[in-house]
């Protein structure tokens, strides 16, 4: 019984040393491509680690530095390696369509994250006159495809055209444009119940 659990203390002990120098369970099962990829940075980390010895085995500071270097380019890949897979499960967390998550995925790193912050970016609020001015001018540029015919808007627009654009405190785009008489802001607004179809 002693023996066993020397040897698996021992076990123990050498997972957890692997795990810490290659970042990762080896024991833990996993996908033949994961395990490549572990395998490649493995041996890629095994490559910097050796050219660092020997570069301060060879006391050569180009050597050390050039050494240092690789090293930092590295760990600034495996970062933005890491980034790209996270921003990589947010867009497939996204409720977007699959084809733009799809375009999204085959952009660079940065383009990436920019879009995804502007697409989760809270929406400013419109004021009510902000709004209404949407609708005048949703409203007039219908007028211009329609040659200025009011009769052949939909209800809504009409009423957006009679209670907004022909009437307001101030004078009207219609009133400045002398298309309509300025008296007739005087006139009370018309109210109409406008049902969905």
């Amino acid at each position: 019984m002693a023996i066993r659990d020397f040897f698996k203390g021992i076990g123990q002990g050498y997972q957890r040393g692997l795990t810490e120098m290659g970042g990762y369970d080896p024991m833990q099962q996993v996908s033949p491509e994961e395990a490549e990829r572990r395998r490649q940075e493995g041996m890629q980390s095994l490559q910097r680690s050796l050219g660092r010895a020997t570069a301060i085995l060879s006391g050569d500071p180009k050597r050390m530095q050039l050494a240092e270097q690789q090293t930092q380019m590295a760990e600034q890949e495996k970062k933005q390696e890491e980034l790209n897979k996270k921003l990589d499960d947010a867009i497939d967390n996204s409720n977007l369509p699959q084809s733009q998550k799809d375009l999204l995925k085959s952009l660079n790193t940065q383009t990436k994250a920019q879009t995804l912050m502007q697409a989760y970016e809270p929406t400013k609020e419109l004021k009510a006159g902000e709004q209404i001015r949407i609708e005048e001018l949703n409203v007039l540029r219908k007028l211009e495809a329609l040659d200025g015919d009011v009769k052949k808007l939909n209800n809504y627009e009409k009423l957006i055209y009679k209670n907004f654009i022909e009437k307001e405190d101030s004078q009207s785009i219609l009133q400045q444009l002398g298309l309509i008489p300025n008296n007739i802001s005087n006139q009370p607004l018309e109210i109409e119940e406008i049902k969905k179809g």
